[in-house]
Formats: structure tokens, C-alpha cells, sequence
């Protein structure tokens, strides 16, 4: 089973900010949800958006190297 780095979730703080930044510019966002995986090693942001009465789920995905928000499509 692959290990967390402590460096990984030193980051938990800055990853919130950057995932509450971010949704700032989805229109139509309810709700924001981050998670670590160990088994992806990195960090998911779920965005809610309410599309008429139902909410829809974003998922995108941290990269390491810019730490930017890429939309993840599985």
C-alpha cells in the first residue's frame, strides 16, 4: 500500500484555499469537498453545482507540478 508523505498533507491548507479559489469561478457551485488518495497519491477537489433541482459532481485533480486544478474525467 503506497504511504502518505507528511509533506503531502502539509499541504492540506494551502489545498483548501486553492480549492475554495477555484470554485469561486464555477458558476452555479454549491458545495466543495477535498480529499487526499493514497492509492492516486495526490489531492481531488468535488465541486457541487446545482443545475435546476439536482446538483451535478466536478471532480478535478491537483497536479503536482503547478499545483493547478485539472478536470478529471474518468
Amino acid at each position: 500500500m503506497p504511504t502518505v508523505k507528511s509533506s503531502d498533507l502539509v499541504d492540506k491548507e494551502e489545498v483548501g484555499a486553492a480549492a475554495l479559489l477555484f470554485a469561486q469561478g464555477v458558476p452555479n457551485a454549491k458545495h466543495v469537498k477535498t480529499c487526499y488518495s493514497k492509492v492516486a497519491g495526490g489531492w481531488s477537489l468535488f465541486i457541487y453545482v446545482e443545475k435546476g433541482k439536482k446538483f451535478i459532481e466536478q471532480e478535478y485533480a491537483r497536479n503536482k507540478e503547478n499545483r493547478e486544478w485539472e478536470f478529471y474525467a474518468a
